[in-house]
């Protein structure tokens, strides 16, 4: 029905001019209301491919096996997407795309104040894969006398929305147009905010290795914190072990034993390696190949950083509690 196609290009013009406003809180909503066009086209196509299938089920010659049926028809966004691309509906790296900025949406819609340094170029280049999928995959652009055509509509779309008939790229290509102009591209984008998560993480380790109350070297505290990780961990072996331990006597020794046997991740300082993977994101190619270089840095990135933030908090608190303690209070 048009009316849906008319949400996808009311809903692609709200988020432009969302993104007009520039702020963080302003790309947040233009990255969800995005993401919510793309899944709407997505799940179009999948319940037209299957209800054209259902005419051959009657003829005996279904297309799809019963689970690709229910990839298409179940609540999978993921999976939906997968099937989408094995009938080449989607490219493979539209398909890849989708998936990582679908994975934003939920984070920001569920986390709230996240990625405020990218938001806007996240969405911007979402906005730009959404525009690509109404013009070339949305499989429905008939036209009902029923469909409401709103102002933003015709916009985009011409009077009474009839570009939806048979001029959609027209339509693609005007919301494109009405998108703000950016000053840097996505690869810029992804490796400065790479760069600045190394940065505050060398902040940090600088801040335990200055601060610390046992005055260990940085090799030292690099070493502890992964350690004292591990034996915190849910690993099969440390919660035999743990599970075996009744007295201090026998912690010391299970504590000696791990020490033994367990090697660090990491024997030496990893930031350097971390500051000159985020600058090689700069130099990536295509937009989509700097986002799966910035997913892989995120990922590799995650156990150091996080080991590293979780310490210093807890040294900041201790502090705090020293000095309130001098303070009596």
């Amino acid at each position: 029905m048009s009316q849906d196609t008319y949400t996808c290009i009311e809903q692609l013009d709200l988020a432009t001019r969302q993104l007009e406003e520039g702020s963080p809180s302003y790309g947040r909503f233009a990255l969800i209301l995005i993401d919510n066009v793309v899944e709407l086209i997505i799940h179009k196509v999948c319940a037209h491919e299957i209800s054209y299938d259902d005419m051959w089920i009657k003829l005996g010659k279904p297309r799809f096996t019963p689970a690709q049926r229910s990839d298409a028809t179940g609540q999978r966004f993921d999976k939906k997407v997968k099937f989408c691309k094995k009938l080449k509906k989607i490219t493979a790296g539209q398909a890849e795309a989708i998936q990582i900025c679908h994975k934003y949406r939920n984070e920001l819609y569920h986390t709230g104040l996240k990625y405020n340094d990218i938001v806007w170029d996240l969405a911007w280049y979402y906005h730009e894969i959404a525009t690509e999928l109404l013009a070339e995959v949305y499989p429905d652009h008939s036209w009902s006398s029923g469909a409401e055509v709103t102002a933003a509509v015709e916009k985009h779309a011409g009077k009474g929305g009839q570009k939806v008939l048979s001029e959609m790229n027209e339509v693609a290509e005007s919301l494109r147009q009405s998108i703000p102009k950016r000053d840097r591209a996505l690869p810029e984008a992804l490796s400065s905010s790479a760069q600045s998560r190394v940065e505050e993480t060398e902040d940090s380790l600088e801040f335990l290795a200055k601060d610390d109350p046992q005055s260990r070297t940085e090799a030292v505290t690099i070493y502890e914190l992964q350690f004292y990780d591990y034996i915190r961990s849910e690993e099969p072996l440390i919660k035999e072990i743990w599970e075996k331990v009744k007295t201090v006597k026998q912690r010391k020794a299970a504590m000696e034993f791990v020490r033994e046997i367990w090697e660090p991740k990491y024997k030496r300082n990893p930031l350097p390696n971390f500051v000159t993977q985020a600058r090689k994101i700069s130099g990536q190619k295509s937009e989509l190949n700097a986002l799966k270089a910035f997913e892989r840095f995120k990922s590799q990135f995650a156990y150091f950083s996080g080991i590293v933030e979780e310490a210093a908090i807890a040294l900041e608190m201790y502090i705090q509690q020293q000095i309130d303690a001098m303070r009596g209070k």
